[in-house]
């Protein structure tokens, strides 16, 4: 733990980063303060939102202040009188793989960006920023392995409705001849979270897409049921991205597929040999915990910050 304060400054829209992001800095700092700046905003305005984050900065005087970014609710000059009152500023860029020009306006105003993506990380880096290259993860107390052998649904896909992915799922039920359980925004109604957890352990196969949101959809980028479904114990195949073999070792700990034909493929070969998945699954589980929970992540990252600001 770190005997530090920090204040983040958070968004809980198609993510909670209250369960993924202020819970697990509850327990890497001696003192977290959590704001859903988003939230407020609709109830107190933009105005009297900007000036709350400052006041709270002065009431509490924290050494670290991390925003989730998401549109443009904060000011810059909200970030800067952030940076004049002492806090050392981060912000984590989520979809710099086709955002980096935003997120770039915003990492001029704090002290370190924070990337998921490479080659974000690498603009960030010829550009003279002191960047830190991160991934997401999962908290290991909201997903987790119920103890259970029963898998009763052949293939799930729990997500939102966008681009080509209903395309995808039904030349995948075609080319598999297997029915897919669809769930999220567009294709059923709210998941709630332990009904999510429920289904990553219930299924033989979780399907996961790596495509971006449109009008970027061509754009791979890395997602979070990537670790949530290892985390439940689940057998994940998913579309690969960038740099996915830094993070599991392909048939081994999870499985991934970087064409259609082969996403097909590999969902017939897995659902006929139970034993490979679910020794797949087990190891995609014993992994996830050892490097994958966002504890880890967090501890990770604000050891590099404090080296930097020895």
């Amino acid at each position: 733990m770190f005997d530090k304060t920090i204040l983040f400054l958070y968004v809980k829209i198609n993510y909670d980063n209250e369960i993924n992001g202020f819970f697990p800095l509850q327990k890497v700092f001696k003192k977290a303060y959590g704001y859903n700046y988003v939230e407020q905003e609709v109830i107190i305005g933009r105005q009297k939102n900007n000036e709350n984050i400052i006041e709270i900065v002065k009431t509490h005087k924290p050494d670290y202040v991390l925003l989730h970014a998401y549109q443009d609710q904060i000011y810059m000059s909200t970030l800067d009188e952030i940076n004049r009152l002492g806090s050392i500023t981060l912000c984590w860029n989520s979809d710099d793989g086709w955002r980096h020009d935003y997120f770039k306006s915003i990492a001029d105003h704090v002290h370190h960006p924070i990337t998921v993506s490479e080659s974000g990380f690498e603009k960030y880096k010829n550009g003279g920023y002191k960047v830190i290259k991160s991934m997401w993860a999962t908290n290991d107390d909201y997903y987790f392995k119920i103890l259970t052998d029963k898998c009763v649904i052949p293939i799930s896909f729990i997500g939102q409705n966008y681009g080509d992915r209903l395309s995808l799922l039904k030349q995948i039920a075609n080319g598999s001849n297997t029915n897919i359980e669809l769930f999220g925004k567009g294709f059923s109604s709210y998941i709630p979270l332990d009904d999510i957890v429920k289904i990553f352990n219930a299924s033989k196969i979780n399907l996961s897409f790596s495509s971006s949101s449109p009008p970027n959809q061509h754009i791979k980028q890395a997602k979070g049921r990537v670790f949530e479904v290892p985390m439940c114990g689940g057998f994940l195949l998913t579309e690969y991205f960038p740099h996915l073999e830094k993070y599991y070792e392909n048939g081994k700990e999870i499985v991934w597929f970087k064409t259609i034909e082969e996403g097909i493929e590999k969902v017939n070969y897995y659902l006929s040999h139970e034993d490979k998945r679910r020794e797949i699954a087990k190891l995609g589980y014993e992994r996830a915990q050892r490097d994958h929970t966002w504890v880890k992540r967090y501890e990770d990252i604000f050891r590099k910050v404090e080296e930097m600001h020895i």
